[in-house]
């Protein structure tokens, strides 16, 4: 696979790889159990000074596929498909079953095997200019997302799967149809995977900033006012109460993971990054990992006493989870080779270089000796008299 070959067109290498997702993916589901609900459920004294208790369950493990559908190619350099998604689970890889109980604020609907839940998708193919492969061009034919304001609703970014080189980029985003928008990660080293060196990005607290912080993350606020390091998507997720962080309350305001016991927050398990091989634009390992937190107010005249007997609005962490990719050896053995090839190109073609600038030297050495002795052959004839 030569790197002008990158380009997305239906005869191209790269077509099969992103059709049908050939390598392992996995989403990892982390409940969290509330361990003290009953206490505010029964509660008939003030409750001030208790915090909902959590206990972390699973990963529950399934296999992901990823399959476009319905694409068709576009006369400006785009292409415009659907994906579908299903999921598998897979206990082997897990801790816990399926029929484990849990108690938790039930956010999860059922969407295994539709092709319409992440909208319509068009991005660049990359054929006229690679740089902008796997770019997005619309999402549901609007260039702007109307979940967010200004620059923050602008349809940008790899689609995550299938990205242009990243050599020289200090910034790599990433548009998420979970989230109704992009995240932009920033470069923070290189991280070697398969034998393969690859650029690091990593998403840091200004993502999920609400201006506060970083002014211009402002244009995300939407809706609920909160503290930096939740975001709040209800528009996104047709109106329900639901705000996204990154796991545990990764880098997020204290003030959330002081009205809960039960979490701990680290880089180690709770980062989100993806590492792409700079030349070929290859995704190498990722890991998007997020959490879904449900906002709670409590309210006297509610129906439900586990609500109305909070002590005060909390934000109630329900689940989180990881996106896991991993390169296989199929595919890092592809990139391997390519790398080799573009290596091994500029090689040959110094080498012709050389080659042939011996043979003209050669080639005027010659020329220069056959001239010389026709010379000499000239000077030892001896002339004829008239």
């Amino acid at each position: 696979m030569s790197l002008e070959k990158l380009g997305l067109t239906p005869q191209s290498t790269s077509y099969d790889m992103w059709k049908e997702t050939p390598v392992p993916m996995y989403m990892e589901f982390y409940l969290f159990n509330w361990t003290n609900a009953e206490i505010f459920a029964n509660a008939s004294s003030d409750l001030t000074d208790i915090k909902p208790t959590f206990v972390e369950m699973g990963p529950y493990v399934f296999s992901e596929h990823h399959v476009r559908v319905n694409v068709s190619w576009n006369s400006n350099d785009t292409v415009t498909f659907m994906q579908k998604r299903t999921w598998k689970f897979v206990p082997e890889r897990s801790n816990g079953v399926l029929t484990d109980e849990v108690t938790t604020i039930n956010v999860i609907a059922a969407r295994n095997d539709s092709a319409s839940y992440d909208g319509l998708f068009n991005m660049y193919t990359g054929t006229d200019d690679l740089s902008k492969l796997g770019m997005m061009y619309s999402w549901n034919y609007e260039h702007q997302s109307h979940y967010y304001k200004e620059s923050c609703g602008l349809v940008h970014g790899t689609t995550g799967e299938i990205c242009a080189p990243v050599k020289g980029m200090e910034t790599l985003a990433v548009f998420s149809p979970d989230v109704c928008g992009s995240l932009t990660l920033k470069k923070v080293g290189e991280l070697e995977t398969m034998g393969i060196t690859g650029s690091k990005f990593e998403a840091d607290a200004s993502i999920l900033d609400n201006g506060t912080l970083y002014p211009s993350q402002a244009c995300y606020t939407t809706g609920e006012s909160v503290y930096s390091g939740v975001m709040n998507i209800s528009s996104c997720k047709w109106g329900a109460p639901a705000f996204i962080s990154y796991p545990h309350f990764y880098l997020a305001d204290s003030s959330y993971l002081d009205a809960v016991e039960g979490l701990s927050p680290s880089s180690k398990d709770h980062s989100f990054y993806f590492v792409v091989e700079p030349e070929m634009g290859v995704p190498l390992q990722v890991r998007a990992r997020m959490q879904i937190n449900i906002l709670v107010d409590p309210y006297t005249g509610s129906n439900i006493p586990l609500y109305k007997n909070l002590p005060e609005r909390v934000f109630l962490p329900a689940m989180w989870f990881t996106q896991s990719v991993d390169i296989d050896d199929k595919l890092s053995s592809t990139v391997k080779t390519a790398l080799i090839a573009k290596t091994a190109g500029w090689g040959v073609l110094f080498a012709l270089a050389a080659v042939g600038l011996v043979l003209l030297v050669i080639g005027l050495v010659i020329s220069l000796r056959h001239g010389w002795a026709q010379n000499m052959v000239r000077s030892s004839v001896p002339k004829i008299s008239q």
